[in-house]
């Protein structure tokens, strides 16, 4: 069974992303696809993770999301989804004295008017620029 075009399409961003971090590294260590023992004691799976600055980690989750071709009601249910698996991430590192930086990067910016501003005001209230 062939793979659903939307994982696809979010195999090949994640690895154009990943392939631009790699470029443009200047200072600390990478990590891809970080496995992360979360409080709860069960593993979570970050996509992107720029650590080793000191006290200061940064956590990226790379989604391909074309925001204007979903569905008006379901904007504010994927948005939360997408920060809310951000922030599993960071009582970890807070429990360790770390200091964490959030962000979510998407491939463009959505194009329907005064949705980009919504997603923007909405994510940056939980702390996740987008």
């Amino acid at each position: 069974m062939a793979e659903p075009s939307c994982f696809v399409r979010g195999k090949k961003f994640q690895e154009e992303v990943r392939n631009d971090f790699i470029r443009n590294n200047k200072d600390g260590l990478l990590g891809f696809e970080e496995t992360i023992k979360l409080l709860n004691n069960k593993n979570g799976r970050m996509d992107r993770i720029v650590s080793e600055l000191g006290d200061f980690v940064t956590i990226y989750e790379i989604k391909a999301t074309n925001w204007d071709l979903i569905k008006p009601r379901n904007i504010i249910k994927n948005a939360w989804s997408h920060q809310h698996q951000l922030l599993k991430y960071v009582d970890t590192y807070i429990d360790k004295n770390i200091d964490v930086c959030l962000g979510i990067i998407y491939p463009f910016p959505p194009q329907t008017s005064g949705l980009r501003d919504k997603l923007e005001k909405y994510l940056e209230n939980y702390g996740t620029p987008a």
